[in-house]
């Protein structure tokens, strides 16, 4: 089987993205306090159901 040619950048676009992220926070700055608290309040339904289930995974009873 032949190796596919990759289009893209992965890690050009993941800064891309993260980039993007910083320059809405820093918009909106004054509305939170802290970065986390930023994320928290512009997570997708998917984003919060991801952070829900890994937390559950690493409770160590």
């Amino acid at each position: 089987m032949a190796t596919k040619m990759k289009t893209f950048d992965c890690v050009k676009m993941k800064r891309r993205i993260q980039e993007s992220i910083v320059a809405e926070y820093e918009k909106s700055k004054a509305e939170f306090p802290l970065f986390s608290d930023f994320l928290k309040a512009t997570e997708s339904d998917w984003e919060r159901q991801m952070r829900q289930k890994f937390a559950k995974s690493t409770n160590v009873s």
